[in-house]
């Protein structure tokens, strides 16, 4: 009489099948694990980014005192450093430009942060959380800017900057650099109020899941604020004027 034999495994187990609905059911339970474990990813990320951009601005306002100690005490130009004369307006040579080669080197030029292949701006001057990719010309503006209290040389200007950081009589609460998004066409890299920092359609808070913006100030720490917890304008902030004296 002939027997059947059943086939096993190495450990004697008998081998099955999956049959359709076991899989199906399996494949649902993974896309359920997924789904609840996509956000918190999204926000680790999140995290790591805003991390990853203070540490930015941080170095931007140990770039910017070294800029300051070796030109007389004077902050950059927001733009113009490049430029004959005192007026910012038009000019080439941004102050990313210039603390851009006072880390790396090399000859000053007109856009020289701007990576032209990867089109943002090079290492530390491109925030982290901005996305958005194009020209100089229409995405230059949306990473980081210069406080144009202090940035300004124009002499016709109405409000007349504090340029020499000695000046400042609250260096430690008085912003330097922010995070900024200003969308459009030849943006300057400056602000003078929120309103400024963040124009036009589509401009952004990048940071804390959108509620906040990382800041350098004058002596050259960084931190992260709520953008309810910074002032629009000419505002005091505990005591402290933020955007100017």
């Amino acid at each position: 009489m002939k027997i059947e034999q059943k086939s096993h495994n190495i450990f004697g187990i008998m081998r099955r099948k999956f049959t359709l609905i076991e899989l199906l059911v399996v494949i649902a339970i993974i896309a359920i694990l997924a789904a609840m474990l996509l956000p918190a990813l999204n926000q680790a990320r999140g995290r790591a980014r805003d991390t990853s951009c203070l540490s930015n601005m941080k170095q931007i306002g140990t770039l910017s005192q070294m800029y300051v100690d070796a030109n007389n005490g004077q902050f950059p130009k927001y733009n113009g450093l490049l430029n004959p004369g005192t007026h910012c307006w038009q000019g080439n040579g941004k102050w990313q430009d210039g603390l851009y080669v006072l880390q790396n080197g090399g000859n000053l030029t007109d856009w020289k942060h701007w990576d032209n292949t990867k089109k943002r701006p090079k290492g530390i001057f491109g925030c982290p959380s901005q996305m958005v990719l194009g020209s100089n010309e229409t995405a230059g503006s949306r990473h980081y800017g210069m406080n144009e209290k202090h940035g300004n040389y124009d002499p016709k200007s109405w409000d007349m900057p504090v340029t020499k950081a000695s000046k400042v009589k609250y260096p430690s609460g008085r912003m330097l650099y922010m995070d900024i998004d200003k969308v459009g066409q030849w943006q300057e890299q400056n602000l003078s109020s929120v309103a400024s920092a963040y124009s036009g359609d589509g401009a952004l808070w990048r940071h804390r899941n959108g509620q906040g913006a990382n800041i350098s100030y004058v002596d050259g720490h960084a931190n992260m604020r709520i953008r309810n917890d910074i002032p629009a304008n000419n505002t005091y902030d505990g005591g402290k004027q933020f955007w100017k004296d």
